[in-house]
């Protein structure tokens, strides 16, 4: 069986639909990965030094300089929590992160150093998703990281769980 397409008795050669829509776009959609720190423990936030990796795919974060340090904060905003409570994620390790935890590694790759956050404080698991806004990145859209980051509080015990998308799967860790 060919993979691309088949070629006939004939000579002629039949070329498979999906592997022209490969070649013209590519094959590989933009795609945004968090590549470490995908459960974070409270007690670890507290402290600070947690370390998120965001690395890209398909496309490259903006060069070095001011065209990235002009989007830093809107890539710290980016890390957004489903729930918002009072000493949850969204109020103290979020909106109170400064710019300079994030910092660009390489075209491909951003790393986030979380500072002390004193006052975080939650009862139970926090998802946060990472959305990557379009001005940090060369693409023309926001692109949402997987897998999300899972916040725990004391005690929690972290399962395993995956996400399939329209182009991948990944897996994460659920409180």
């Amino acid at each position: 069986m060919a993979t691309i397409g088949d070629a006939w008795a004939d000579g002629s050669f039949e070329v498979s639909s999906w592997a022209v829509g490969a070649w013209l776009f590519g094959g590989v959609s933009d795609q945004a990965q968090i590549t470490g720190g995908t459960v974070l423990q409270e007690a670890d936030l507290v402290s600070g030094g947690e370390i998120i990796l965001i690395q890209l795919t398909g496309v490259t974060w903006n060069a070095a300089g001011a065209p990235f340090n002009d989007q830093r904060q809107a890539i710290i905003d980016g890390l957004d929590a489903a729930a918002s409570p009072a000493l949850g994620w969204n109020d103290e390790v979020r909106d109170k992160e400064v710019v300079t935890a994030v910092a660009r590694t390489s075209d491909t790759l951003v790393t986030i150093t979380l500072t002390a956050a004193a006052a975080y404080d939650i009862s139970a698991p926090e998802t946060v998703t990472m959305t990557v806004p379009a001005a940090a990145i060369s693409g023309s859209l926001a692109l949402t990281a997987t897998p999300v980051i899972q916040a725990v509080p004391p005690g929690t015990i972290p399962a395993y769980g995956f996400n399939i998308g329209n182009d991948s799967v990944s897996w994460f860790f659920m409180g």
